[in-house]
């Protein structure tokens, strides 16, 4: 009781205790970093594919474009991309 009280460990019993919580909080600091370096990871590859996927709906609707294959809303239609998008790219600003 008189740990709990002072925080001072008098026994063998309670530096141990005390050793073993401290070891596990660091445990628990080192899970959290972990765990925000992969929640990190995560996002940033997640973007690389979202970034990859716009960039292959650009180059089809610029193929599409090139062939004269549908309309400005037919190849928006089919690539995902935005009406103003196709148009830009139609335009040759993309």
């Amino acid at each position: 009781m008189k740990y709990v009280q002072t925080d001072e460990a008098e026994s063998e019993f309670t530096r141990r205790l005390r050793e073993m919580v401290e070891a596990q909080k660091q445990i628990e600091g080192t899970k959290k970093l972990y765990f925000s370096w992969s929640l990190h990871d995560y996002d940033v590859r997640n973007e690389g594919r979202v970034e990859g996927e716009r960039g292959k709906a650009r180059e089809t609707a610029r193929n599409m474009l090139a062939m004269g294959l549908g309309t400005h809303e037919q190849i928006a239609g089919a690539t995902g991309l935005s009406l103003a998008e196709v148009e830009k790219l139609a335009a040759g600003q993309g």
